[in-house]
């Protein structure tokens, strides 16, 4: 049975190793994929073959007593190893050449597809017109036709105009050679597609498809005659240039306006800021959401349009009480209301509810559009932007990733921030990300001031902004063409912001857009023209336009153990202790980066999860081969400048750079002659023992003034040296490292906690109403969830009234009993209420039950005596605090602390 166990998680193993491998290689190009996997597969295949040769001498030497036993065995599980690895690497390679396919492959996958497909139905018309075989073909028309006639016929239209919006931009931009030199020529601005030209190429696209068709047809019954056959050839060179822009252009699905398409961004963005708290900080993947939205409705579709799929169906649609926004919301709703199970939106359409998920064919046609779009980006329609950091003779300014750390979209309930932070290097050049003309300026798109010299290009259609440039070289009045160098980014990242000209909007237009006319808001603006009519502008998401764009901002469950929190007051204390001059601040921002490399815990190392001899067992944390081993190793054959793995609390690495902090660290524990991973140890490791650029910049930031977030993003950017890796996630530890600090073992968070019955006119009188903390679990609580006694001691540790949070106070009995087992315990009798006092109800009165009876806590007093509680599973209700004014009364008593 544990032979058995082993296997299974080794396989476990192997298939995430498998999955991470590809999709480490998936980060890059198709071709560069292929190409990094094929090389792993040919080192794997050459150490199989060392490894075998080996295995037979092993062999050759055991019989002849020139080796033992155990050497044999170390040969035979090389060749073990050494086969695993080979398999591994295969499955890798087939599976990146699966989901990463090149041009030139999407156009083969796609161009067997068609002509399968195209010659069944020129066998089946040719053979239509032989009296003798067309039964056998009208039967099975009947049967495929009467399968797929409904669908068909409702789809007909809708994926004829998906079909041709898609190739839209594509055929104009391809050209008739269709190659992927002309592809990655025109994405650098050689050709622009506008609506006219859409229109054109749409026409075009459908002409192509119509005359093959057509072609078909008459040419069927001449098939019908084997030596005819060779006019097939004809058919397929007629048929390759809709082969071609098929592959190629499948993956635009995008069919709403760029205007309507930022509406629905926002609307979701705002759903993130509103059902957000300090227990959860929401950063839904927006785009899987309007992908799915588009391929699914087309483009016709936009937040306040009616929405005929939700409950009651088209009725409740047609009389208005069902919009997109519903639809929206209830995907936002599927994929967060869980925060212990969040869910994408591929699971969603897959297994999700009805209305969400796919049919069978639908599934697979999406998934294939979701691949292809590895090479041409999400938004084809709509990308006009250049890569800002690559020069338009560089190859990467067509594939390179941009990582947004700040996105475009709401920061609270009610602010739209319409800026995008993108991670740069300090001192890195910046390009143009458009033609146009420049304007060197210390505003901004609206003509607001700010801090900053700002570069502005502009043409009669769109306005795009870098905030905080250096070294410009170009000055206001200049025209530049994309991919001319600009300026230098002046810190670690790169804001920017972009608007598109709408037009003129009468009152018919939708209300947001008539905000922006009329009024003062942050995602538009207005021109007047020289007719003297206002002109709207719209800030929209910039994500959109440039060609492949990844959002470092996730969700982020913010509530962790209360094991965390306790390493981080021991952390606090540490650093205290040995740098007295340390801020909140300072450590919270240090803590915060640490809880995502680490959990806070000394004894990592990186790899430790896996199963042995990668993984760790009890012998391995003194074990210095383990401790040393490689990034090859622990990656299946990844990550070569890995030289000794990560350790620690931050994950402290050799690599081939030169970086050697992996062995100063477990070189300065033997010195103090101390386990390296002591918490302290590492402390005053950072602090004396690390090297002295890292000692300096720890120092630096451990005793900052700066806010915590910027305290944060410096920290990572150098310390670390991954600037916006995790970001958001790290400065939402480091926010609860702050109470932390305060109260280490108390879990839950510090917004208000659902509650009803509140009497208003107590609001200024209380002061510290009960938050997520009272209603989550603490150390040492023994009751059930949803009790009157589990609220109770919640709402006592959340006071500071119990500290002691070993258990001692975790069963006081029930509710009745609470007010003598806390007096036993040394806490004061009192026959009145006071202002933080526990009151217990005797059973039987008061609507209890006589054998439990009831307790709660006393939150405001009165100058006639009465006085507010707060409790819980008053009425049965567990899950929201109820509120209630009591006047004194026998079967009430009061304990209060000493």
């Amino acid at each position: 049975m544990a032979e058995e166990k082993q296997d299974f998680r080794s396989r476990v193993v192997r298939k995430r190793q498998i999955k991470e491998s590809v999709q480490r290689h998936n980060q890059s190009s198709a071709r560069k994929a292929q190409k990094a996997a094929k090389g792993e597969l040919q080192v794997a295949t050459k150490e199989l073959k060392e490894a075998r040769e080996a295995y037979q001498k092993a062999q050759t030497d055991f019989r002849a007593g020139i080796i033992d036993d155990e050497a044999l065995k170390k040969a035979q599980e090389k060749l073990k190893q050494a086969k695993a690895k080979y398999k591994d690497a295969k499955k890798v390679k087939k599976k990146v050449r699966k989901t990463n396919p090149t041009l030139s492959q999407k156009a083969s996958q796609t161009g067997r597809r068609i002509t399968k497909r195209t010659g069944q139905e020129i066998l089946e018309m040719g053979l239509e017109q032989d009296d003798t075989l067309s039964d056998l073909v009208r039967a099975k028309h009947q049967i495929r036709q009467t399968k797929a006639m409904a669908k068909q016929a409702g789809r007909a239209t809708g994926k004829g105009i998906k079909l041709t919006y898609r190739g839209a931009k594509g055929t104009v931009k391809l050209g008739a050679k269709g190659t992927k030199y002309a592809y990655h020529q025109t994405r650098k601005g050689s050709v622009k597609a506008t609506q006219e030209t859409v229109k054109v190429a749409s026409k075009t696209a459908q002409t192509l498809v119509a005359t093959s068709k057509a072609l078909v047809s008459a040419i069927a019954p001449i098939i019908t005659n084997p030596i005819t056959w060779v006019v097939t050839g004809v058919i397929s060179l007629l048929l390759l240039i809709v082969i071609l822009v098929s592959s190629v252009f499948s993956s635009n699905v995008v069919q709403q306006n760029e205007f309507t398409l930022n509406q629905s961004w926002l609307h979701i963005s705002k759903v993130d800021r509103q059902k957000s708290s300090d227990k959860v900080d929401y950063y839904t993947d927006i785009d899987s959401i309007l992908l799915y939205m588009n391929y699914r409705y087309g483009g016709e579709w936009e937040p306040d349009a009616k929405w005929d799929d939700g409950f009651g169906g088209k009725v409740t649609g047609a009389l208005g009480f069902n919009h997109f926004s519903d639809a929206l919301d209830d995907i936002w709703k599927e994929e967060n209301q869980d925060i212990d199970h969040l869910k994408t939106m591929a699971e969603l359409y897959t297994n999700g509810k009805e209305w969400i998920k796919f049919s069978k064919d639908d599934l697979e046609e999406y998934k294939e559009i979701l691949d292809s779009q590895a090479e041409t980006g999400k938004f084809l329609a709509y990308q006009e932007l250049s890569n800002p950091f690559y020069s338009s003779n560089d190859d990467k300014a067509d594939s390179e990733y941009l990582t947004v750390t700040k996105r475009y979209g709401y920061t609270d309930k009610a602010t739209i921030d319409p800026t995008t932070t993108l991670q740069a290097k300090a001192s890195q050049k910046l390009y143009a990300v458009m033609d146009g003309k420049i304007t060197v300026t210390t505003k901004d798109l609206k003509g607001e001031k700010t801090k900053t010299t700002n570069l502005i290009i502009e043409d009669k259609e769109a306005r795009f902004i870098y905030y905080d440039v250096s070294n410009s070289r170009v000055k206001t009045g200049d025209r530049v063409e994309t991919g001319q160098e600009l300026a230098t980014v002046s810190g670690s990242t790169q804001k920017i912001a972009y608007a598109k000209r709408y037009g003129e909007v009468d009152d018919k237009d939708a209300a947001w857009l008539k905000n922006i006319r009329d009024r003062e808001v942050s995602y538009g603006y207005t021109i007047q023209t020289k007719k003297d009519k206002k002109e709207v502008w719209v800030l929209t998401n910039p994500g959109f336009y440039f060609p492949f764009v990844k959002y470092a901002e996730t969700t982020i469950v913010t509530q962790t153990p209360s094991e965390m929190s306790g390493r981080a007051k021991q952390f606090y204390d540490l650093v205290k202790k040995y740098l007295p001059q340390a801020t909140d601040n300072g450590i919270a921002a240090i803590v915060g980066c640490f809880g995502v490399e680490s959990g806070i815990n000394p004894k990592r190392a990186e790899g430790d999860y896996l199963s042995p001899p990668v993984g760790a067992s009890d012998s391995s944390w003194d074990d210095e081969s383990w401790l040393t081993l490689g990034g090859p190793a622990i990656y299946g054959g990844g990550y070569p400048n890995i030289l000794h793995r990560g350790l620690g609390l931050g994950q402290w690495t050799d690599t081939s750079d030169g970086a050697n902090r992996n062995t100063l660290l477990r070189a300065y524990a033997k010195r103090k002659g101390k386990k390296w991973y002591s918490l302290e140890l590492q402390v005053q490791f950072m602090l004396e023992g690390d090297n002295p650029y890292y000692i300096n910049i720890f120092k630096q930031i451990a005793t900052g003034h700066s806010d915590l977030n910027s305290l944060t993003a410096e920290f990572l950017a150098k310390w670390e040296g991954v600037p916006g890796n995790k970001l958001a996630q790290r400065q939402a530890i480091a926010k609860q490292a702050l109470s932390w600090f305060k109260y280490p073992n108390i879990v839950g968070g510090g917004t208000l906690a659902s509650s009803y019955n509140f009497p208003e006119e107590y609001r200024s009188r209380f002061p510290n109403p009960p938050t997520q903390r009272a209603m989550t679990t603490q150390a040492g609580n023994g009751y059930p969830v949803g009790q009157c006694t589990w609220y109770s001691y919640n709402r006592l540790v959340e006071l500071g009234s119990i500290t002691d949070l070993s258990g001692s106070y975790g069963y006081l009995g029930n509710g009745q009993n609470w007010v003598a087992s806390l007096v036993a315990k040394g806490w004061r009798y009192s026959p009145t209420p006071i202002k933080g006092a526990v009151v217990s109800t005797a059973g039987g009165f008061d609507g209890t039950f006589p054998q439990w009876g009831h307790v709660g806590i006393v939150e405001v007093v009165n100058p006639d005596g009465s006085f507010l509680v707060s409790e819980l599973n008053y009425g049965g209700i567990q899950h929201k605090i109820h509120y209630r004014v009591c006047r004194p009364a026998p079967f009430y008593s009061f304990a209060t602390p000493k």
